[in-house]
């Protein structure tokens, strides 16, 4: 799929200690994941939930229903959620610590230098994921850097032209920036593409 066997020999770590021994929470979660992509945060949190009721331990089920949480405004929620995932820590691949340290940094800590040395670092680990890139044009937002924020938002979107959130996130860039003709473009774009979300509606 794109990673180098290097990468897969150095992180490689048996799905049951990396995700979840569950079956049945690993079928939620991904159910979950699915309707984030495609924009709809409020429909994954019910499976993330189940996900981490089936499996309690499950660290990357609270990591991303903490995101989700992020999104939707429930602040509280999130840093509950994104808590417990960084308590679990030791139980995740290398790929997940990144996830959730980055968002524990963000949403927990508030420590957003922090938050960017890590995603600096995780984007170097793998190049080809835009999770890292979209989290760090996410930081550049927070902290006022627009320009260097559009710039991680359209690489995210170059990187995955299948999630409504890169979508919102390069929108909302180019709003940022004062280039709404550019952010209607882009709107459109993921309306072309049947992407929905409260945040490209925002």
């Amino acid at each position: 799929l794109g990673e180098s066997l290097a990468s897969i020999r150095k992180f490689d770590t048996p799905v049951a200690q990396a995700t979840t021994s569950s079956l049945e929470a690993l079928k939620a979660f991904c159910l979950g994941k699915r309707q984030r992509a495609r924009g709809a945060e409020g429909d994954s949190v019910s499976f993330l939930k189940r996900a981490i009721e089936l499996d309690p331990n499950f660290a990357m089920g609270y990591a991303v229903l903490g995101n989700n949480y992020v999104n939707l405004g429930e602040y509280t929620l999130a840093a509950e959620n994104i808590k417990k995932a960084y308590d679990l820590r030791d139980r995740v691949s290398e790929w997940e610590k990144f996830y959730i340290s980055s968002h524990y940094q963000m949403a927990v800590t508030g420590d957003l230098q922090s938050a960017k040395q890590i995603c600096r670092l995780w984007s170097q680990t793998y190049p080809r994921d835009p999770t890292p890139v979209t989290n760090l044009g996410y930081i550049a937002g927070l902290l006022g850097q627009v320009e260097p924020g559009v710039a991680s938002a359209r690489q995210a979107l170059d990187l995955a032209s299948n999630n409504a959130l890169n979508y919102s996130n390069l929108a909302a860039g180019y709003v940022a920036a004062g280039r709404l003709d550019e952010a209607q473009v882009i709107l459109d774009q993921a309306r072309s593409r049947q992407l929905d979300s409260p945040l490209l509606h925002g």
